[in-house]
Protein backbone atom coordinates (compact mmCIF):
# COMPACT_ATOMS: atom_id res chain seq x y z
CA UNK A 1 0.00 0.00 0.00
CA UNK A 2 1.70 3.03 -0.71
CA UNK A 3 1.94 5.83 1.35
CA UNK A 4 -1.15 8.52 -0.22
CA UNK A 5 -3.45 5.34 -0.16
CA UNK A 6 -2.64 4.75 3.85
CA UNK A 7 -2.71 8.49 4.17
CA UNK A 8 -6.04 8.92 2.71
CA UNK A 9 -7.45 5.77 4.84
CA UNK A 10 -6.17 7.18 7.74
CA UNK A 11 -7.78 10.31 6.87
CA UNK A 12 -11.06 8.87 6.36
CA UNK A 13 -11.66 6.45 8.92
CA UNK A 14 -10.49 8.92 11.57
CA UNK A 15 -13.31 11.22 10.33
CA UNK A 16 -15.52 8.55 10.57
CA UNK A 17 -14.34 7.37 14.32
CA UNK A 18 -17.51 7.66 16.73
CA UNK A 19 -16.08 7.68 20.12
CA UNK A 20 -15.28 10.13 22.74
CA UNK A 21 -13.97 13.14 21.52
CA UNK A 22 -10.78 13.38 23.82
CA UNK A 23 -10.19 9.24 22.57
CA UNK A 24 -10.98 10.53 18.82
CA UNK A 25 -8.23 13.47 19.15
CA UNK A 26 -5.74 10.89 20.41
CA UNK A 27 -7.04 8.27 18.33
CA UNK A 28 -6.57 10.54 15.16
CA UNK A 29 -3.44 12.21 16.18
CA UNK A 30 -2.08 8.62 16.27
CA UNK A 31 -2.66 7.57 13.06
CA UNK A 32 -1.95 10.85 11.41
CA UNK A 33 1.63 10.93 13.14
CA UNK A 34 1.96 6.81 12.23
CA UNK A 35 1.22 7.80 8.48
CA UNK A 36 3.07 10.42 8.46
CA UNK A 37 6.17 8.93 9.96
CA UNK A 38 5.63 5.52 7.81
CA UNK A 39 8.35 2.91 7.72
CA UNK A 40 11.41 5.73 7.33
CA UNK A 41 12.40 4.90 10.98
CA UNK A 42 11.11 7.75 12.49
CA UNK A 43 12.35 10.25 9.64
CA UNK A 44 8.86 12.81 8.49
CA UNK A 45 7.72 11.34 5.34
CA UNK A 46 7.28 15.41 3.75
CA UNK A 47 4.35 14.24 1.34
CA UNK A 48 2.44 12.89 3.99
CA UNK A 49 2.92 15.57 6.84
CA UNK A 50 1.89 17.94 4.02
CA UNK A 51 -1.33 16.23 2.95
CA UNK A 52 -2.16 16.52 6.90
CA UNK A 53 -2.10 19.98 6.77
CA UNK A 54 -0.18 21.69 9.48
CA UNK A 55 -3.06 21.98 12.26
CA UNK A 56 -3.31 17.87 12.57
CA UNK A 57 0.66 16.90 12.89
CA UNK A 58 0.60 17.84 16.79
CA UNK A 59 4.11 17.01 18.71
CA UNK A 60 3.98 16.11 22.37
CA UNK A 61 6.76 17.83 24.57
CA UNK A 62 7.09 17.68 28.29
CA UNK A 63 7.73 21.05 29.80
CA UNK A 64 11.45 21.42 30.70
CA UNK A 65 12.78 23.99 32.01
CA UNK A 66 16.46 25.45 30.72
CA UNK A 67 18.08 22.49 33.28
CA UNK A 68 21.17 25.03 34.33
CA UNK A 69 23.50 23.75 36.39
CA UNK A 70 26.86 25.03 37.98
CA UNK A 71 30.12 23.53 39.15
CA UNK A 72 33.27 24.93 40.60
CA UNK A 73 36.35 23.66 38.90
CA UNK A 74 39.80 24.79 38.81
CA UNK A 75 39.57 27.53 36.47
CA UNK A 76 36.13 29.11 37.60
CA UNK A 77 32.78 28.20 37.29
CA UNK A 78 31.63 25.87 34.39
CA UNK A 79 28.13 26.59 33.53
CA UNK A 80 25.82 23.74 31.15
CA UNK A 81 21.81 24.25 30.21
CA UNK A 82 19.51 22.42 27.88
CA UNK A 83 18.57 23.76 24.37
CA UNK A 84 14.50 23.17 24.38
CA UNK A 85 12.99 21.50 21.58
CA UNK A 86 10.92 24.58 20.60
CA UNK A 87 13.50 26.88 20.33
CA UNK A 88 15.06 28.30 16.91
CA UNK A 89 18.54 26.85 15.56
CA UNK A 90 19.47 30.68 15.69
CA UNK A 91 18.65 30.62 19.57
CA UNK A 92 21.70 32.01 21.69
CA UNK A 93 21.91 32.64 24.77
CA UNK A 94 22.79 35.29 27.93
CA UNK A 95 24.56 34.51 31.04
CA UNK A 96 24.38 36.24 33.78
CA UNK A 97 26.73 36.27 37.04
CA UNK A 98 25.34 38.45 39.94
CA UNK A 99 22.54 39.70 38.08
CA UNK A 100 24.99 40.88 35.16
CA UNK A 101 25.25 39.58 31.90
CA UNK A 102 28.74 38.57 31.38
CA UNK A 103 28.67 36.34 28.06
CA UNK A 104 26.58 35.88 24.99
CA UNK A 105 27.21 31.80 24.22
CA UNK A 106 26.07 31.56 20.24
CA UNK A 107 27.11 27.89 19.22
CA UNK A 108 26.66 25.95 22.37
CA UNK A 109 24.84 25.72 25.63
CA UNK A 110 27.68 25.69 27.72
CA UNK A 111 30.30 28.72 29.65
CA UNK A 112 33.56 28.33 31.24
CA UNK A 113 33.40 31.53 33.68
CA UNK A 114 37.06 32.23 34.57
CA UNK A 115 36.01 34.85 37.35
CA UNK A 116 33.40 32.65 38.96
CA UNK A 117 33.17 31.78 42.46
CA UNK A 118 31.63 29.62 45.02
CA UNK A 119 28.90 32.28 46.10
CA UNK A 120 28.19 33.44 42.70
CA UNK A 121 24.82 33.47 41.06
CA UNK A 122 23.80 32.26 37.83
CA UNK A 123 20.77 32.28 35.31
CA UNK A 124 20.83 31.73 31.53
CA UNK A 125 18.61 33.52 29.14
CA UNK A 126 17.30 32.66 25.69
CA UNK A 127 17.49 34.91 22.86
CA UNK A 128 15.93 34.92 19.71
CA UNK A 129 16.18 37.89 17.50
CA UNK A 130 17.48 39.92 20.22
CA UNK A 131 14.75 39.44 22.15
CA UNK A 132 15.16 38.31 25.72
CA UNK A 133 13.29 35.57 27.13
CA UNK A 134 12.50 34.29 30.92
CA UNK A 135 15.72 34.35 33.08
CA UNK A 136 16.65 30.76 34.41
CA UNK A 137 15.92 30.27 38.45
CA UNK A 138 19.09 30.98 39.46
CA UNK A 139 21.36 29.12 41.15
CA UNK A 140 24.96 29.10 43.15
CA UNK A 141 27.79 26.35 41.70
CA UNK A 142 27.97 22.64 43.21
CA UNK A 143 31.68 22.00 44.64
Amino acid sequence: MSMSMSMSKSKSTCRNRTTSASRFIRWCTAAAAVAALGLTGGAVNVAAAEELGSNELLRRMEYLDRGLVAVKVGSGVYLSWRFLGDESEATTFRVYRDDIAVADVADSTNYSDTVGTPTSSYSVAAVVDGVEGERSAELTPRS
